[in-house]
């Protein structure tokens, strides 16, 4: 009897020491790297964001990006923008933000408090193919790091893209009707919005990796 319970106490303390101490419960993660998560800037005025978790109300997106006051999205269908702000229920027609999706955020200066802060968020969704219709296109880029926006369009019939600089509150553009020695071929990283013009007149999947 004895021996059995020093055996039972004995693999209490096994497990005690096993699952009670700090880190013990992450040896099956070793071996494993962890994709670091997207860190985006936001800047006093407008910024430029994309979801890159499931689908999500503005409401608690904003929670989440706590300087913002109000989210808006763009449908390149009809050309309109779908606007949540916080405090205005009446008026919001903005109700959900799709996984992959690009926004548009407000964050007020005394909110803010200085020029730039930082959003962290899990990296998420990869290599979408993301619709480009004729005109105007709020899309996300889920692409690998490092890519030039010339090289990420490829042949596609790409008039222009806007990469928006939110310390600067202004937009750096590429497009296709500069040549070379005076373009600027900015580089595109993983979780981050643009503007992409589609020129022609039919609407195309532009697959990104």
């Amino acid at each position: 009897m004895r021996r059995y319970i020093a055996l039972v106490a004995g693999l209490l303390l096994v497990m005690s020491l096993g699952f009670a101490q700090p880190g013990v419960g992450q040896w099956s993660l070793r071996g494993q790297v962890l994709p670091a998560p997207v860190i985006s800037p936001i800047g006093s005025g407008w910024s430029l964001l994309v979801n890159l978790g499931p689908a999500v109300s503005p409401e608690t997106l904003l929670d989440r990006i706590e300087w913002a006051t109000s989210a808006y999205t763009f449908a390149p269908v009809d050309g309109s923008f779908r606007a949540y702000r916080s405090g205005q229920v009446a008026i919001n027609d903005l109700d959900r933000i799709q996984s992959g999706q690009a926004f548009w955020v407000f964050s007020p200066p005394e909110r803010l408090q200085s020029d730039v802060t930082f959003w962290r968020q899990p990296a998420g969704v990869r290599d979408l193919g993301v619709a480009l219709w004729p005109g105007f296109n709020l899309v996300p880029w889920t692409g690998s790091d490092g890519v030039h926006v010339s090289e990420a369009v490829g042949e596609l019939p790409v008039d222009r893209a806007y990469r928006w600089d939110p310390v600067r509150q202004i937009f750096v553009i590429w497009s296709s009707a500069l040549p070379p020695e005076i373009q600027v071929d900015f580089i595109l990283e993983y979780g981050e919005a643009l503007w992409i013009e589609l020129g022609g007149g039919s609407a195309l999947v532009w697959q990104q990796s």
